[in-house]
């Protein structure tokens, strides 16, 4: 176990000499289309490290949690170039449970970057450079009601989970949506209760808007996007 002090905060490092426990590293597997080519990384590894942020914690909000999911991706991209001992194949984001080939954690660290010199140089869509598929997971599966999608790990930024059922769509849809709403509260902040959000490509987005659901105790506060109604919406942020 190693304890230091980055970024004004002081993280763990506990290092295991065996892989990765292999429920959780299935779990992560069924959540990507790449699972086949993440198994054959999985089955290689011989070892892990868990960083984990033990004090300073910064406050829910969107703004303090991509500030605290960019400096857990800073300093373990720091750690990968500068301990000899630290070479890894791959990075499970535990409150999403996605899991990424350290290619792709890379590419994830440059988009953050980015994202920070469009963000001081006033682009409107900085927000956009962020690895929101690693730092956000989606549950998704096709139910009688339609295409069916839930996020996982969005609690870090909002302070709550979003979840979509879509008559007409499979979960495919229902995902790609929830998946675009997530980038829209990484960008703009915030989604209140009630507010209609265009979602989409090109010139005719989809509306939604934010309703509450209940959820267990024990679980996230739990959102639901819904259709908005015929007409409802337009002009609308």
């Amino acid at each position: 176990m190693l304890r230091l002090r980055c970024f004004g905060r002081i993280y763990q490092i506990d290092m295991a000499g065996v892989p990765a426990p292999a429920p959780t590293l299935e779990e992560a597997l069924g959540q990507g289309p790449e699972a086949a080519e993440l198994r054959h990384m999985t089955q290689a590894h011989q070892a892990h490290w868990r960083i984990t942020q033990l004090k300073g914690e910064d406050a829910i909000g969107v703004g303090e949690g991509i500030t605290a999911a960019m400096r857990m991706m800073h300093l373990c991209a720091i750690l990968s170039h500068g301990l000899p001992d630290f070479a890894p194949l791959g990075a499970l984001w535990e409150n999403s449970a996605a899991l990424c080939d350290w290619r792709a954690f890379e590419a994830g660290v440059e988009g953050t970057y980015r994202a920070i010199e469009q963000f001081n140089q006033g682009a409107e869509k900085a927000a956009d450079h962020l690895p929101a598929k690693l730092w956000v997971g989606l549950e998704a599966r096709d139910q009688d009601a339609g295409g069916w999608a839930r996020t996982r790990g969005l609690e870090q930024f909002g302070g709550y989970e979003m979840e979509m059922t879509m008559a007409g769509w499979d979960y495919q849809q229902s995902a790609a949506y929830l998946m675009m709403a997530v980038r829209y509260l990484l960008r703009e902040g915030s989604i209140q209760v009630g507010e209609f959000i265009g979602l989409g490509e090109g010139f005719l987005p989809v509306y939604f808007r934010l309703r509450p659901r209940t959820a267990p105790l024990t679980e996230a506060r739990l959102f639901a996007l819904e259709p908005a109604p015929a007409g409802g919406g337009m002009g609308q942020r």
